[in-house]
């Protein structure tokens, strides 16, 4: 079988349902399919900090999900120091690995 390996992977709104245990193993699996300067490119519901996630969570009230895993940039970067992250909405924003 072929190793294709890509510029770019983008996804959006399709891994917040991932542990974060699991969102890391396949940040690494996909980094195995990057070419040399590839990038991810991930646009999802995401928070730099985890008081950001907790804030909109009580401001959600009935509506936010629980069954879902959000983002948290900096929990993340302990993993992947390089991640950077852009603010799109009060809850959702994109996320960059080189």
């Amino acid at each position: 079988m072929q190793n294709f390996r890509y510029d770019y992977i983008v996804a959006t709104y399709s891994l917040h349902h991932l542990t974060d245990d699991q969102k890391k193993d396949f940040f690494l699996e996909l980094r195995n399919h990057l070419k040399e300067n590839g990038k991810i490119i991930i646009g999802d519901v995401a928070f730099e900090t985890r008081k950001d996630l907790e804030q909109c969570k009580l401001k959600a009230g009935d509506t936010w999900d629980n069954d879902e895993i959000y983002f948290v940039v900096e929990e993340l970067r302990k993993d992947f120091p390089g991640l950077s992250f852009t603010k799109m909405s009060g809850c959702a924003g994109v996320l960059i690995l080189e």
